[in-house]
């Protein structure tokens, strides 16, 4: 018979706790709550600031980086 809880079967599931658990973090820490509204535009913000986290070493850095001029066609 096979065992309930095979090696390996939640081998990913620590990670994904640990994510969904630094985006409720972020959410409390910046915004205090969250309603089903603009819980698209916190996930965005939070994915976004965690994949380029160099972006946010300092107030400086970050402006330089992100007002730059977009061209327009």
């Amino acid at each position: 018979m096979r065992d309930i809880h095979e090696k390996f079967e939640f081998a990913h599931t620590s990670e994904i706790e640990r994510m969904f658990g630094n985006l409720r973090t972020f959410i409390r820490r910046m915004y205090h709550h969250a309603t089903p509204e603009k819980m698209p535009d916190y996930v965005r913000e939070f994915c976004f600031r965690f994949s380029l986290p160099e972006l946010f070493e300092n107030p400086h850095e970050y402006l330089q980086k992100s007002l730059t001029l977009v061209p327009i066609d």
